[in-house]
């Protein structure tokens, strides 16, 4: 079975697709996290009346909490719960924290911020936090795969429940509590809530990030991750042992 594993992810990284994809998640943390806010942030009003230097002040105060490198743990994990788990076909966190940290250097840079890192036991969590995210859905995503016996619909029931499906029930949560209480338990929103508690900011919230809630602490969320981690390889393995699935 250990060989059978490889091979697959051997299969896996050449094909075209799956680098396409890392490709697109890359785009996507450089421009939400980084390209975006720093051109709202440089925006400068214009018109009657207007302060020509409230851009530059509103950028000088602003700009520190979340573009430049001591944000760089939030910037980096922050779609996370929600976009990279659509993605997440390879662990490509570490990717992420190298491209999201020279992004935040040439931001500090452009703006004669210093460059100032976040502690090294905080760059050690939210690496570890970030690829616990994206492990438990590339793992949810194998066990539908194998489950469903293709990739085709294993991918469709993933991104319906992960994009449609949760955000549906933390909705209803707000209105239902027997629906809150379910929601708790769930992979999206414990991957949302380890995402809070690394710093990156609550759905709902001024600079709120789509995904990210705080209905469960950092710890209980870590642990859920855990469980659903072994739980779908436990899972995928039963089925392996049971039924050819090449």
């Amino acid at each position: 079975m250990t060989a059978s594993f490889l091979a697959e992810l051997l299969k896996l990284a050449r094909r075209p697709v799956t680098w396409l994809i890392v490709g697109v998640w890359m785009t996507l943390s450089l421009v939400f996290g980084f390209a975006f806010p720093y051109f709202s942030y440089r925006g400068t009003p214009s018109g009657p009346g207007a302060d020509p230097n409230l851009g530059e002040r509103v950028l000088s105060e602003a700009l520190p909490a979340a573009l430049v490198p001591t944000a760089l743990v939030p910037a980096a994990i922050q779609g996370f719960p929600l976009f990279a788990g659509a993605l997440a076909l390879l662990l490509v966190v570490l990717a992420t924290f190298v491209l999201d940290g020279a992004a935040s250097v040439l931001v500090a840079s452009v703006t004669g911020k210093p460059v100032v890192w976040p502690p090294i036991g905080a760059l050690v969590t939210g690496i570890a936090g970030g690829w616990l995210v994206v492990a438990m859905w590339c793992l949810a995503g194998a066990f539908l795969g194998i489950l469903v016996r293709g990739t085709a619909l294993g991918v469709g029931i993933g991104l319906v429940w992960a994009l449609a499906v949760e955000n549906l029930l933390r909705i209803f949560g707000s209105i239902v509590e027997v629906v809150d209480v379910v929601q708790r338990f769930l992979p999206g929103t414990n991957a949302g809530a380890l995402a809070a508690a690394l710093g990156v900011p609550v759905q709902g919230q001024p600079g709120g990030t789509p995904g990210v809630t705080d209905v469960v602490g950092g710890r209980s969320a870590a642990l859920a991750l855990v469980a659903y981690l072994a739980m779908f390889v436990a899972a995928s393995a039963v089925l392996i042992s049971r039924r050819d699935v090449t």
